[in-house]
């Protein structure tokens, strides 16, 4: 009778010992989307990674690119970042919740005047 208390001991610290392995090596979930906007004036792109929101204008025509970006289901452009000047990128980092809805959009603007705007894409950080 001893011999078997003292089985089912070991047995059960055995089990209790790989569950807890099991919980320890358990990856972690990667939450997050990339989303981008490309056309050849240039691009908008959002990356999960680092929660970073990219721009950047890709030609020589007087028009730079707006990047806009916000909360999913915001009825405002949101937060803006601009760049002018072929071959140019400007980035930022906008810090979001792990699995939070945004959208980002690419306008075209000439001087201070927004021509033209992409659909909002949705994303998530």
């Amino acid at each position: 009778m001893r011999f078997r208390a003292q089985t089912a001991r070991s047995l059960f610290a055995g089990l209790l010992l790989v569950g807890a392995g099991a919980v320890v090596a358990a990856p972690t979930a990667a939450a997050g989307s990339n989303e981008s906007v490309v056309t050849e004036k240039g691009s908008v792109g959002w990356y999960h990674a680092g929660d970073k929101i990219v721009v950047c204008d890709a030609r020589k025509d007087g028009i730079s690119i707006e990047a806009n970006y916000r909360i999913a289901g915001g009825t405002t452009p949101g937060r803006v970042l601009h760049v002018a000047g072929v071959g140019n990128c400007d980035s930022e980092v906008w810090d979001k919740t792990e699995g939070q809805n945004i959208e980002i959009r690419m306008c075209y603007r000439d001087g201070i005047i927004v021509t033209k705007c992409s659909d909002w894409q949705a994303a998530e950080a």
